[in-house]
């Protein structure tokens, strides 16, 4: 059946998406969340064009975090006074929670307001807000041969998603923040997953408020314990006046990772590594707490297969050659004499040995010397392939 401008698609080849689903093991009776495969559907390109125009919506809140070490950063300078808490806050199921009609109604406000917006796009914000109506009016998926439409929020799986509900969640707390206390002393989210800090007396009215001001957004809080609390990947605890951290594993997790063994191209297998290594010094807040984490990767990697270059020279695996063998000593610096560059013994983060010539090998430098240090001759090897 056909008429101008539509053509009719059986059913069997227009809904190609799949639901599948994931399960977060942090909360209670462990529930699922439905995730829609949208690669290969037939507006699966149109929510990629649709994504790409409507980032610049996606301002550069001064609430919002990047990752990890951009948390780490703004939480370095926070000063503690009596009576401040930490406590966490989490939209529950934020993709599927946000309706459709208070999405629609975000971005067609942010467009208006957004200098600029309208002047670059070839379509008017009657016609952009028409195509973004039709497609989030038509989360239509498939699961075990039954077809269902997703009359609520937006689906996870498609490129819209993010940005839809950055927006949403950009204006939500702009509006919040508005009546905030004045002893909030930090508002920092990473995409549903708040951090604050504020007076203990005024955790409970701001959460009143918090669940208050949008009925289908809904938030649940953790409170730090015994001074601790965790937030992304990081560990965060007070010492005194300030804020300390560490990395932070989930009670479930295993410290399995991509062994040494499998059929995985090697450059995955180093920067495996690397980003981990690398991970300790950009998150871990003191000297122990790096070195305490780095000798836990040292022990991850040698369970999931991978040697040290010495353990590699001394028993190499068979069929493999020791010259190809992967060094979790990340960076090495060759120095032919600490006394005479200035640096103190306690500059030096882990293990120290010898090589040819009476050099030094240093793994990790305290961060109190990494100006002088790098006035020295460093040679990087970073998990290279020597083979």
């Amino acid at each position: 059946m056909e008429s101008p401008g539509l053509i009719f698609l059986h059913s069997s080849s227009v809904i190609r998406r799949l639901s599948f689903s994931s399960f977060s093991s942090r909360k209670d009776n462990i529930p699922l969340r439905p995730i829609i495969a949208f690669r290969g559907s037939p507006t699966y390109n149109l929510a990629s064009n649709l994504s790409k125009r409507l980032r610049p919506l996606v301002t550069n809140s001064p609430h919002m975090l990047l990752n990890s070490e951009d948390f780490f950063n703004r939480i370095k300078g926070v000063k503690l006074d009596q009576g401040d808490v930490m406590v966490s806050f989490d939209v529950q199921s934020m993709f599927t929670s946000i309706p459709q009609d208070l999405a629609k109604r975000t971005l067609s406000k942010t467009m208006e307001e957004t200098l600029g917006f309208l002047e670059n796009q070839k379509l008017s914000s009657t016609e952009l807000m028409g195509i973004i109506s039709m497609y989030l009016d038509s989360t239509y998926f498939r699961f075990r041969e039954h077809i269902y439409h997703q009359r609520k929020g937006t689906p996870m799986g498609s490129p819209i998603s993010v940005v839809v509900a950055e927006v949403v969640m950009q204006q939500f707390e702009a509006e919040l923040l508005k009546t905030a206390p004045p002893s909030l002393k930090l508002w920092v989210r990473y995409v549903d997953d708040v951090f604050v800090v504020m007076q203990d007396k005024d955790i409970d009215p701001f959460f009143t408020r918090l669940n208050s001001l949008e009925s289908a957004i809904q938030f649940s809080m953790e409170l730090e314990v015994n001074g601790v609390i965790p937030f992304l990947d990081i560990l965060v605890s007070r010492e005194g006046d300030h804020l300390e951290t560490s990395i932070y594993r989930k009670p479930t997790h295993t410290d399995r990772l991509l062994d040494y063994d499998s059929y995985h191209p090697d450059c995955h297998k180093r920067s495996l590594i690397r980003t981990l290594w690398n991970r300790a010094d950009k998150i871990c807040s003191t000297t122990d707490a790096v070195r305490a984490e780095k000798r836990h990767l040292r022990d991850v990697f040698r369970t999931n297969g991978y040697q040290s270059r010495t353990e590699a020279s001394s028993s190499p695996r068979q069929g493999v050659s020791s010259d190809a063998g992967f060094s979790f000593d990340v960076v090495h610096a060759n120095i032919e004499s600490l006394e005479d560059k200035g640096l103190p013994e306690d500059s030096l983060i882990g293990e120290t040995g010898s090589l040819d010539e009476g050099k030094r090998v240093v793994v990790g430098v305290d961060e109190r010397y990494m100006t002088r240090i790098r006035q020295v001759t460093l040679e990087m090897f970073e998990c290279r392939d020597e083979g």
